[in-house]
């Protein structure tokens, strides 16, 4: 409750003097913890818990990194990514979705393409992500790269996945590809209209 409210003097209070601190079962009030440290920006707190939990998991680590990705310390964030033993799909859209975020999208593709590289299929959330960086700096080559993805693995479009699709063509200048994918994708939502009605106006008249 107190950890909702933003009031983390009185969670961390709580938190203290709770027999239950302690135990392994108690990792995701540790988790919950982190989390409310990172949203009102007590990064110092939350480094403080994560290295006093008595145990970690997955979602320890995926939870932190995303706050301190939240709060910019793309630094320490990245490090914790390098230090973790095992990491799942959440860890690595946490990382390309929060490198991203901070205005670093070439280090975002990177990571992506890095993603692929060991195993890991991307979800919805990390795709979206790359396109997304990829339209931010004109890297048509990694979006076609990511379209190619898409295709070699039959994954379906969606209204987020089609839209980023749209987005990446006509923000990289290639109008006629973004006309196909608006083409053949049947959920538009207002936001894939408007990306190719922008993306038509730069065609001659």
């Amino acid at each position: 409750m107190y950890v909702k409210l933003e009031e983390m003097g009185f969670a961390l209070q709580v938190f203290d003097e709770s027999p239950e601190r302690n135990k392994s079962e108690s990792i995701l009030l540790w988790n919950v913890l982190i989390n409310g440290c990172c949203k009102v920006g007590n990064l110092e707190k939350a480094m403080e818990l994560f290295e006093a939990m008595p145990e970690r998991n997955i979602g320890s680590w995926n939870s932190f990194i995303n706050g301190l990705m939240k709060n910019g310390d793309l630094n320490k964030a990245m490090q914790l990514f390098d230090e973790m033993k095992e990491k799942d799909v959440v860890s690595w859209t946490t990382i390309v979705n929060g490198v991203s975020q901070n205005g670093d999208h070439q280090k975002a593709l990177s990571m992506f393409f890095k993603m692929l590289e060991v195993g890991l299929r991307p979800n919805d959330l990390t795709l979206v992500s790359a396109l997304s960086a990829c339209a931010k700096i004109g890297a048509l080559e990694a979006g076609v790269r990511i379209h190619n993805y898409f295709v070699e693995n039959g994954l379906r479009l969606n209204k987020a996945t089609a839209a980023a699709l749209v987005d990446m063509y006509a923000k990289c200048g290639n109008i006629l590809s973004a006309s196909k994918v608006f083409e053949v994708t049947k959920e538009k939502d207002i936001r894939t209209w408007s990306v190719m009605i922008w993306g038509w106006s730069f065609l001659p008249s």
